[in-house]
């Protein structure tokens, strides 16, 4: 590669890069991170408590990788749209 086309590679990927999200956290702009309070009365109590925070810890976390899964693909485009020039 010759010092236009890595200049203009990484130029390409950098407006890439700027145009993907900028957050990569499991909660979605506007939501602040709520910690979860278990206080059960019963065992039975606590181990609902607990299952019903981590269902709601595991469904942030998809949603955080189907982005990080979108990201990428974004990526590979970007890579094939580059060599291809």
């Amino acid at each position: 590669m010759n010092r236009f086309s890595s200049a203009f590679s990484f130029l390409t990927l950098a407006a890439g890069l700027l145009l993907l999200p900028g957050r990569l956290h499991s909660e979605w702009p506007g939501q602040a991170a709520q910690p979860v309070q278990i206080a059960p009365k019963s065992p039975l109590e606590a181990l609902t408590a607990a299952k019903a925070a981590n269902a709601a810890l595991l469904v942030k976390q998809q949603r955080t990788l189907e982005r990080l899964d979108a990201m990428q693909k974004e990526a590979d485009q970007l890579r094939i749209w580059v060599k291809r020039s």
